[in-house]
């Protein structure tokens, strides 16, 4: 495990479309979507870079899933990494500890499942900042404080 651990924002889409967090949860892991790499798309984000930001996860890192609202990010669920990054299935497994109280209510209100012993948090919104592909990172403490108290602190 990281002595200093990095800290992860990341999607809860499959491929930008389809809202997975239900699964994430209910299976204890992140997926990161195993489009072509050559599929390109603006602002830098193609699926390769995405790729290489999701090989550098290693277990003890910090996850928090968000989801694009306008101009700013919601901020859904957080997790700890429970492995490093696999390549294989693209998926990295978490341990989540903490839940957007809102989407607690949306996801029961659907009967869908939801981890025991989840710290439950306000509804959290943070300028999107660029936030707009499915995996961001690594930050870490001592260059990124301040952003990382916006998203990570409970």
């Amino acid at each position: 495990m990281n002595i200093q651990p990095k800290y992860w924002v990341v999607g809860a889409e499959w491929g930008g479309q389809d809202e997975a967090l239900d699964v994430f949860l209910q299976r204890d892991y992140w997926y990161c979507h195993a489009t072509e790499p050559g599929n390109k798309s603006l602002c830098g984000n193609s699926i390769e870079v995405q790729r290489n930001r999701f090989r550098r996860i290693k277990a003890g890192d910090r996850i928090a899933v968000k989801r694009m609202n306008g101009n700013k990010a919601r901020i859904l669920a957080l997790g700890i990494a429970k492995t490093d990054a696999d390549e294989r299935e693209w998926r990295v497994y978490v341990d989540w500890i903490a839940l957007a109280a809102d989407i607690k209510a949306k996801l029961e209100q659907e009967n869908l499942h939801i981890p025991n012993g989840l710290h439950i948090f306000p509804p959290r919104e943070i300028p999107l900042q660029g936030l707009t592909a499915s995996i961001h990172g690594e930050y870490e403490l001592g260059k990124h404080d301040e952003f990382i108290r916006s998203i990570f602190y409970l």
